[in-house]
């Protein structure tokens, strides 16, 4: 077998099993690790999950759009990624979920970084352009590491 198809077939197990597995007081919405990439399944027969259907090559994408349709009174998004907080915060006002946390860190200290609170204290003009001063940033991070120039230099 393959190495990609060794991944695919992990990721469907894995999948399968968050749903399975799915404690009785928390709803788990799983999507993109399925033969059908698009698919999108639910612990909760109450989830339309067709609307989570989508293409998204990254699964940070994936994530917001899974948050936007929530109906949920709370999330708990799981992630190590400075893209999904930034993406977060930039589309909460179009979330209808009131509370929402990133659960960050590592599995012997984990953070749970309340969006909700900074979004609030936030202008809403702001983030709104939170994405492109990441990409500004990124992009002055690979001019320091391909020029090996420090940054007061530049």
């Amino acid at each position: 077998m393959a190495l990609g198809e060794n991944k695919a077939d992990l990721a469907r197990r894995l999948s399968q099993q968050l749903i399975v597995q799915a404690p009785n007081n928390k709803i788990i919405t799983v999507s993109g690790g399925f033969s059908n990439e698009e698919q999108a399944e639910s612990s909760s027969p109450d989830i339309n999950t067709e609307e989570l259907e989508a293409h998204h090559e990254e699964s940070d994408t994936r994530m917001i759009l899974h948050c936007v349709k929530s109906r949920a009174s709370g999330i708990v998004v799981a992630a190590h990624d400075t893209d999904v907080f930034i993406l977060l915060l930039t589309y909460f006002e179009k979330m209808s979920c009131p509370k929402i946390w990133m659960k960050a860190g590592t599995s012997k200290k984990q953070k749970y970084i309340p969006i909700h609170t900074i979004a609030a204290h936030l202008d809403n003009s702001l983030l709104g352009s939170l994405p492109f001063f990441i990409i500004i940033i990124k992009i002055i991070i690979i001019i320091i590491i391909i020029q090996n120039t420090d940054i007061c230099t530049l």
